[in-house]
Order: C-alpha cells, then structure tokens, then sequence
C-alpha cells in the first residue's frame, strides 16, 4: 500500500519540495510517506504524470532523493512518472544516519519500494543506489525491467588503502567526519551540498564491511540480461571506475557504458554543459526502452 503523508507533515513537505527545487509543478499528482522494511521507516515520494511510463530513482552513499532534483526536474520534463526513495540510513529515512549492517538492507528496502508502486518501466541509480539496483533488478530480487547507472558502486576509489585502514584503525572503526569532496565542477552543487541538512555527516567503518560482503555477493551472481546503460565520469575519485566498468561488463555483456571526461562522480550535478550531455544520453535509451 502506497503511504500517505500525515496532514500535519504537508507544509514541512512543500518546504522541502521547495528547498531542492523538486518542481512537483510538473506532475499531475504528487504523493509521499514512509514505507516500513523490517520496521524502518522508508520514504517514498512520487511524482505522478497521468498515463506516462514511471521511473524509480536511487541517490548514493551520504546523499538523497532531493540531491538529485536535477533529474527529478529532468525527467518530469521529458514526460515521465518520477518515484524518489531514501535508502535507509540516509535523507528522510529511518535508521543509523549512513550506517548498515548489509547491504541486503538497501535492497529490501527497494524491493519495499517497488511493490507499493502499480509499476516501474526503468530505474536510474546513482553510485550505491546504482549497485544496489544492479543486483536487485539482475537477480530479479525487484520487478525494474532496464536500468540507467551512474557512475555505479563496486569498488571505492583506493579500495585497497581504505580497506587496510578500516581494518588497522581503530578510530576509523568507529568512525569518521565526512569529508566533502569536490565531486564536480558545479560550483554552486559543491557549496550547496556542504549545507545541505540531509547529507550525512559521518562515515562508519561499519558501512565498509558491509560493503566488503557485498562485493563478495556480487562477484558470485550470475549474468544480468536487461538492458543497462552506464554514464561515468572520468574524473571520479569516489569510485574506481576502470575496474567496475569492467566488472559491470563482465556481469552484464550487453550493456552499454558511456565515459565523460570532464565529469566526476556527481555526474547528475556536473555543469550545465556536461550534464546536459548526460541527460540526452540517459533521456535517449528511456525512448528507445519504454516507446518501443
């Protein structure tokens, strides 16, 4: 059952549309509430164009869904139903603020998601949010028929270093501020992002083992056959991206990866320039995948 947004929370929520600059204008219905999964609290919100294909949107590690308001925006304009949901741990969602005991916790929560939603033609995936919807949809764990992945998790950046420092500090282990790294050259995106109150503040070397497990996990799957498409940016320093563009190749033969060179890893928030060639790449496959 779709959730329903308490009266008392509607004014907070029009601040909220209003601080990202979601425009909620755009769609003929808007909808948002918490989902539970294991008994934390999801938030779900949808912004409904009557009739047209609908678009499940995953943020990234220490993000959320209103970090990505650009592409909320963009695919409003282009037509299309836009479902946004925070992974727990992060944004309106419930649990430890970027901490997880399993990633298989990501991935309930979005098979939570998809099953309260009537339907979803594509998903759209940003670094974890990416990964955990590769594995859900590849294993058919949720119901997501093709999938867009930008600049996608399987290994951190330096995996090795962070992994043998995770393991050797105990400070670390507990855990650390965040640093804000410049992930793109949008000047306005990097200032915005350091104030942002949903960010997530602390890294947990919790998360990091958790991711360790996960990695385990993927390299034991099997082939996925939808239809993929992978935007990364060359300039990322988040992930290691040579060597998931080859791990996500090798898992899924007929995807398609497309490289930037002057994007980094927020590649949704580059510059207007780039991002706008971005958006015609991921807008062009959603075409040829959903109006066939």
């Amino acid at each position: 059952m779709y959730p329903d947004l308490p009266r008392t929370h509607k004014n907070a929520y029009a601040v909220y549309l209003d601080y990202y600059g979601i425009r909620s204008d755009k769609s003929d219905e808007v909808k948002a509430g918490w989902l539970f999964e294991d008994k934390v609290p999801v938030f779900l919100q949808s912004f409904i164009i009557q009739d047209a294909p609908s678009i499940l949107i995953v943020h990234g590690y220490l993000d959320h869904s209103g970090g990505l308001s650009r592409t909320i925006n963009f695919l409003l304009q282009e037509g299309y139903s836009v479902h946004a949901m925070d992974l727990p741990g992060h944004g309106l969602s419930g649990g430890t603020a970027g901490q997880i005991d399993a990633f298989g916790s990501y991935a309930a929560a979005v098979r939570t998601v998809r099953q309260a939603l009537p339907k979803v033609d594509a998903a759209v995936g940003h670094s974890t949010g990416a990964g955990v919807l590769f594995q859900a949809a590849g294993t058919g764990f949720a119901d997501i028929p093709a999938l867009v992945m930008g600049a996608p998790l399987f290994e951190p950046y330096k995996w090795n270093i962070v992994r043998r420092a995770v393991k050797c500090t105990r400070t670390f282990r507990e855990s650390s501020r965040r640093p804000f790294k410049r992930n793109t050259e949008d000047k306005a995106y990097n200032q915005f992002v350091k104030q942002d109150p949903l960010q997530v503040q602390h890294l947990h070397a919790g998360w990091m083992q958790a991711l360790e497990h996960w990695q385990v996990q993927m390299q034991a799957s099997g082939s996925v056959e939808l239809p993929v498409l992978m935007l990364q940016g060359a300039r990322d320093t988040t992930v290691d991206w040579k060597r998931n563009a080859a791990f996500f190749r090798e898992k899924c033969p007929n995807m398609k990866a497309v490289l930037y060179h002057e994007a980094g890893h927020q590649l949704f928030n580059e510059r207007r320039a780039v991002r706008r060639l971005v958006e015609k790449e991921m807008a062009d496959h959603l075409h040829t995948w959903l109006h066939r």
